[in-house]
C-alpha cells in the first residue's frame, strides 16, 4: 500500500512532464518555402500560393508568412508550434491589416500584420490607436477620460507587408482599458476593437502625394481557418474621424 501511495504522486509528475512537452516542446526550425508552400496549397488549393514573400518570427511559437498566388494575389498565412509539428492556422488571399493577439489579456503580444497588393499603388500606411472621449458619472463621483489618437506611420517604399509589434504606449494603453473594463463590464464585452469597445485601431492607407487610396485589390480576398487563430479587424477611417491638432 505504501508503494502504491508513493508511485501515485511519481505518476502524476511523469504524466505532467509529458503533457507539457507533448504541447509546448522547444519549437524546431520553420519548414522551408517548398514544405510550406505545399502545406498551404495541401490545406486550402484556392490560395494556389506561388512564391514566399518572407517569414517573419512574432516569438519562437508564432510565424507570419506573406507570399503571393499563382493568381498574383497577395495573402497571408499564420503558423503556431503546436504538438511538437508547426501548425497552419489561417490562410488569406488577401491583405489588409489585421492584429494578431498571441495572448488576448496582453497588449504587448499583440501584433498588427498586413501584405498590400502593389497594384493599390500606396506608398504608406498610417495606423492609429483611438480612444473615444466618456463620461461617468455616479452619486459622488464624476470622471472625464480623454481622447486618446495616436498615429505610426509605416512606409511601403521598400516592401509592401510587415508586422508592427505594439509600440510599448499602445500596449500600456491598451491594457489599463482592459483591466477598467473588465472590472465595469461583463467579459464578453471589454474586447478591444468590438461596437462597444471605447478603444480601438484604424488605419488609413496613402498613396502618391499624399492622397488617401481606397485598397480594393487589398481588402478582396478569401479566408481558411484551420485551427482558432486570434485575429482581430483593423477600421479603415477617413480622415475626417481624425482630430487635428489647431
Amino acid at each position: 500500500m505504501n508503494k502504491k501511495l508513493v508511485m501515485i504522486p511519481i505518476l502524476l509528475v511523469i504524466i505532467a512532464l509529458i503533457g507539457y512537452l507533448f504541447f509546448y516542446g522547444k519549437p524546431t526550425s520553420f519548414p522551408n518555402n517548398a514544405q510550406a508552400i505545399k502545406a498551404m496549397n495541401e490545406l486550402y488549393a484556392e490560395a494556389n500560393v506561388g512564391i514566399i514573400s518572407d517569414v517573419i518570427p512574432l516569438d519562437s511559437r508564432h510565424v507570419f508568412v506573406p507570399f503571393i498566388s499563382g493568381d498574383n494575389l497577395y495573402g497571408m498565412s499564420f503558423w503556431v508550434w503546436d504538438r511538437f509539428q508547426w501548425k497552419l492556422g489561417r490562410i488569406d488571399t488577401r491583405g489588409e491589416p489585421y492584429i494578431w493577439k498571441i495572448n488576448e489579456r496582453d497588449a504587448s503580444t499583440h501584433y498588427i500584420v498586413w501584405n498590400m497588393d502593389p497594384k493599390d499603388e500606396l506608398r504608406e500606411l498610417k495606423y492609429y490607436l483611438i480612444g473615444e472621449r466618456d463620461f461617468h458619472s455616479s452619486a459622488s463621483l464624476e470622471t472625464y477620460i480623454p481622447r486618446i489618437q495616436i498615429e505610426k506611420t509605416i512606409s511601403l517604399q521598400k516592401k509592401n507587408y510587415g508586422v508592427l509589434p505594439f509600440p510599448k504606449e499602445w500596449a500600456e494603453l491598451v491594457n489599463r482599458n482592459l483591466r477598467l473594463s473588465k472590472a465595469n463590464q461583463p467579459p464578453s464585452l471589454f474586447q478591444m476593437n468590438t461596437p462597444s469597445s471605447t478603444m480601438y485601431v484604424g488605419w488609413i492607407p496613402y498613396g502618391e502625394l499624399g492622397k488617401v487610396v481606397f485598397p480594393e485589390n487589398t481588402v478582396n480576398g478569401s479566408s481558411f481557418d484551420s485551427d482558432g487563430i486570434n485575429l482581430d479587424f483593423v477600421r479603415i477611417l477617413n480622415e475626417v474621424e481624425l482630430e487635428i491638432p489647431k
